[in-house]
C-alpha cells in the first residue's frame, strides 16, 4: 500500500509539472477515462487535435518521470 501511495504521489508530482492543457488532456483520457471526441467537444478541438496533443502530453509526461528519477539517482 505505501508503494502504491507513493506512485501516485509521483504521478500528481509530475503531472503539476506539466502545462495546464497537457495536465487537463492527461487527466481527461487516462484517469476520467473520456474519449477522445468527449475531450474535443468539452475544449472546442477536433478529435484529431485532442490525439496529437494527448501524444505530446504523454511525451512530455515521460520526459519528466525521466527527469525526477535521474535526479534521485544521481544522489544528493
Amino acid at each position: 500500500m505505501l508503494d502504491r501511495r507513493r506512485d501516485v504521489e509521483t504521478v500528481y508530482r509530475i503531472l503539476d509539472r506539466l502545462p495546464a492543457r497537457q495536465r487537463q488532456i492527461l487527466i481527461l483520457f487516462e484517469m476520467e477515462e473520456m474519449a477522445t471526441e468527449e475531450i474535443g467537444e468539452l475544449m472546442g478541438a477536433k478529435g484529431s487535435t485532442v490525439r496529437v496533443w494527448l501524444f505530446r502530453a504523454r511525451a512530455r509526461f515521460l520526459a519528466e518521470h525521466q527527469r525526477l528519477f535521474s535526479r534521485k539517482d544521481e544522489g544528493p
